[in-house]
Order: C-alpha cells, then structure tokens, then sequence
C-alpha cells in the first residue's frame, strides 16, 4: 500500500516537469482577423497565412517578425497561402487568380506548380533538398473528383 502514494508522487512530478518545458505564443499578423501557422523550420522561421480584410495571403514569420510572403507579386494579389518551409527557405503553397494553382518560392523566385489540365493544383510538402510534392484535382464528367500526386515534377495517379 505505501507504493502506490510514491507512484503517484512520481507520476505527479514527471507530469508538472513535462508542462513546466512548453511556452505558449499567440501569432496574430497586425491588424489581422485571422492569422494560420502551417509550418516551422529547423531554424524557426514560420509559414502560414494572414487575413485583414479577405482574400487571405501567404505569411512568413522569421525572427518574430511578420510579413506577406511575396506580396507584389501573384502570392499579394489574390488569395495566397503558404503550407510548409524547409531549412534552406523554400516553400510551397498555393495561390488562386481565378484557378489554384500549386507554388514554389526559391531563393526569391516563384514557381507556378500546374497539373495540365486539373481543376485545381495545391503543393503541400517540401522536403530538405528542395524536392516537393502536390495534388492535382480532376473533376470527371460525372462530378468525381480524382486527385494526382506529385514530387518535384513528377506525376502519378494517387492511390485510394
């Protein structure tokens, strides 16, 4: 009987320990509605989204500095979102004028990622050799949507 207040006396310690070593920090864009973090790097620079007024665009926060990923180009025109970041800063998303389209964002250049003739392209995942991947999505005659997998331009029907 005297093990079992030692054990909970343990689990207690182990548990408050384990809280103690989080930091909470709320990441609001200024003057934004809505603020989404997506992704971190090793180095702790942030991608995500911003909304002031909508359409939302794509966000970077690097040094606890805020700021529009790309905003005079097609990322700060229309809605733009930004899903994952790697450890050398490139980083893909996905931008809509009209059709969404898939995006890479390396060394300052934007790469417009497009499935020839999908309805929509969205790049979800960057590897740390820059090598990425997207879905395409088909809409068939009879309303099915079909999605199609990429990785660094490669394509393949996905599995389901």
């Amino acid at each position: 009987m005297k093990r079992f207040p030692l054990l909970t006396l343990v689990l207690a310690a182990t548990t408050a320990s384990a809280f103690a070593q989080f930091t909470f920090t709320s990441l609001d864009f200024p003057g934004g509605t809505k603020t989404t973090a997506r992704s971190i790097n090793n180095h702790g620079t942030i991608v995500g989204s911003y909304r002031i007024d909508p359409p939302r665009h794509a966000l970077v926060i690097k040094h606890g500095q805020f700021g529009p990923l790309a905003p005079n180009g097609l990322l700060g025109a229309n809605f733009s979102e930004a899903f994952k970041i790697n450890d050398r800063g490139d980083v893909v998303g996905d931008y809509d004028d009209g059709v969404t389209h898939g995006f890479l964002l390396r060394k300052g250049v934007l790469t417009t990622l497009d499935f020839p003739g999908a309805d929509a392209t969205i790049a979800y995942g960057i590897n740390q050799w820059g090598g990425w991947s997207a879905n395409g999505i088909f809409s068939t005659l009879k309303g099915i949507c079909s999605p199609i997998t990429a990785s660094s331009g490669k394509m393949a029907p996905s599995r389901t």
